[in-house]
């Protein structure tokens, strides 16, 4: 890439063409629409697509094999009850584990290649403090609904 940049410039040089602004300007545009052009000619193949729906998969199928058991908690101890179910409850349960999965996996990825994880120690304390984050909501929400999943008539 670089050669080519010097290529591109040594041509300007030497050719009566706008000063040095115009040629940066018209690299960046070329540039852009070159990777414009790329990205929707991948996307139209539709592989951009598939590879979105096969990382989305397993993490949003463990997510919801995680919160299975409480949702059926909720329906056999709660049938009895006449109250709406707590859809967005399941829902803010399933994101946070999928967030959860989501953050854990390049660090999996990066230990079953043989990359070494102190490489890069401020984005790993990134992931480990939101993954606590993450842990700490979740377990908090588990623990105050705990009631209302055993069946208890007056829980909130």
């Amino acid at each position: 890439m670089l050669q080519t940049f010097d290529d591109l410039y040594q041509e300007h040089v030497y050719a009566p063409k706008p000063g040095l602004f115009g040629f940066v300007l018209w690299t960046i545009i070329e540039t852009v629409f070159g990777l414009t052009k790329e990205h929707i000619h991948v996307l139209l193949e539709g592989k951009a697509m598939k590879r979105i729906l096969t990382q989305v998969q397993s993490p949003a199928l463990i997510s919801l094999l995680i919160i299975i058991p409480f949702l059926i908690l909720e329906l056999i101890n709660r049938r009895n009850f006449h109250e709406g179910f707590p859809l967005a409850l399941f829902i803010f349960l399933w994101l946070l584990s999928l967030s959860f999965i989501f953050i854990l996996t390049p660090i999996i990825r990066n230990i079953r290649a043989g990359i070494n994880l102190w490489a890069h120690p401020l984005v790993l304390l990134l992931r480990l403090v939101f993954m606590a984050f993450i842990v700490f909501l979740w377990a908090g929400t588990v623990i105050d609904q705990l009631p209302c999943f055993l069946g208890v008539s007056f829980c909130d």
